[in-house]
């Protein structure tokens, strides 16, 4: 399965927003920038919510007074998707249409309640016109389907928070903690345990292939290396090695490792569940060549910059067939050369539609250096400098065009350049060049200098 296009209108703060993707190019690392508020975290939801079916979205827990953007008596969210004809669905009904569409319908209700409050607001799932019956026959068919998309929020992590229950259809827990911050991916650890006691019963190889695919030399940095799991009548826990060398309890890992491997974990193990052992490990033990959606919130949380930049390389090589969107602040994570598009959303309070960024946009943040990312814009005017730094580098500039035209400074004037020198190595290139002209002109002879 894989996401064909996303049509958004009046749900929390977008008004209006289309994104589409060609079929043959639905695979890859797909890239959502925005600042806060614009709607990034909302996009991917408004996929999921279409994807997990009339059934389960009550499980999401959702209220539909937070969904209905102000004043909006209605809302919607299509989605159109794709099937691939050589993945068995295990659909009972028979092979699907190439493509199908679901709907997602937030509306106010117009009945006046007895106690006189205000109507709530329903969300409902429903299939598109297009899409018939199918949709509830493939996708929206339960845990057996085969249909797979996954959805991840930005805190990652195999434990901690309050309790939450793990709802009891997997389609459902696949995309929980994008909605719910507190939901932990513990069952991806639960599991490694099962697999590893399964290999030590009856050498059961799931447990190896798993082990061989997180440790493939591009993904976890510094030599780190899932090794071994110890379980006893009090304790079962998972131990890696780190870059010392030492065992360490994958709890006791950093928070970037951590955050990486529950995603990735957490994929292998919905997609065995989903499809078997014997089709996931197909390929090999490094890469899991299966067409199916993930969308993760912030992919770069907590990784170091180099880890950034090769994220989306790495799960793009892992999983060649798997369509990625993700939402990131950083410029960074948009330098991997793995295939896909960056969209844009507008401003937050802007009437803008969001928009592709076009092929020299995207050739300056995938091939240019972070300074050349930010003076794209997409990521805001006037971040590449603090502004303590734009102002003394004005200063800088002023002292240099006096110099140069009303004759030599004075000595704590040449002092002052100096310094300001010294700490802005780069002051002449972060200075603005318009206000620069405007300085050279004031100063020139015969400006009012």
């Amino acid at each position: 399965m894989h996401v064909l296009s996303v049509d958004i209108e009046n749900l929390r703060s977008v008004e209006k927003l289309v994104w589409t993707v060609d079929p043959a190019d639905a695979a890859g690392f797909h890239i959502v920038l925005g600042n806060n508020g614009a709607g990034k975290t909302t996009f991917l939801r408004s996929i999921a919510l279409a994807l997990v079916g009339p059934q389960n979205i009550y499980g999401l827990r959702q209220s539909g007074d937070d969904w209905l953007r102000r004043e909006a008596q209605a809302g919607t969210v299509r989605v159109r998707f794709s099937r691939h004809e050589d993945v068995d669905y295990f659909s009972r009904a028979g092979a699907p249409p190439r493509e199908l569409a679901a709907v997602v319908r937030v509306a106010r209700s117009s009945e006046l309640h007895l106690n006189g409050s205000t109507s709530e607001t329903q969300i409902t799932v429903e299939p598109d016109e297009d899409g018939g019956r199918s949709v509830e026959r493939s996708v929206w068919a339960g845990d057996s389907a085969g249909w797979v998309c996954c959805g991840f929020g930005p805190y990652r992590r195999f434990s901690g928070g309050a309790m939450v229950t793990t709802p009891p259809k997997a389609s459902l827990a696949r995309t929980m903690s994008l909605f719910d911050e507190q939901f932990a991916l513990t069952d991806a650890l639960t599991w490694l345990v099962d697999l590893w006691v399964a290999r030590e019963i009856s050498k059961a190889p799931t447990f190896d292939a798993v082990k061989r695919f997180i440790n493939q030399p591009d993904f976890l940095p510094h030599g780190v290396q899932l090794d071994r799991v110890e379980v006893s009548p009090t304790s079962k826990r998972v131990f890696f090695v780190d870059a010392a060398r030492s065992s360490v309890p994958i709890e006791e890992l950093s928070d970037g490792f951590r955050s990486a491997l529950s995603l990735v974990l957490d994929l292998v193990r919905q997609l065995v569940l989903a499809f078997g052992e014997e089709r996931v490990f197909k390929a090999g033990a490094e890469c899991i060549e299966i067409p199916f959606v993930a969308l993760v919130d912030e992919v770069d949380a907590h990784l170091h910059p180099t880890w950034q930049r090769r994220i989306g390389d790495f799960l793009v090589r892992a999983f060649p067939r798997t369509q990625f969107i993700v939402t990131t602040h950083s410029p960074l994570v948009c330098q991997c050369s793995a295939p896909g598009r960056i969209f844009l959303l507008p401003e937050p309070g802007t009437d803008g539609l969001g928009r592709f960024l076009d092929e020299q946009e995207t050739s300056r943040l995938r091939l240019g250096n972070v300074l050349d990312a930010y003076g794209t814009n997409v990521f805001g005017v006037g971040v590449g400098q603090s502004d303590e730094g734009k102002r003394k580098g004005a200063r800088l500039a002023e002292l240099n065009s006096r110099e140069l035209f009303s004759g030599p400074l004075s000595d704590n004037d040449k002092s002052e350049r100096d310094q300001l020198r010294a700490v802005l190595p780069t002051a002449a290139a972060a200075f603005p060049t318009d206000t620069l002209e405007a300085l050279v002109d004031k100063l020139a002879p015969g400006g009012g200098a």
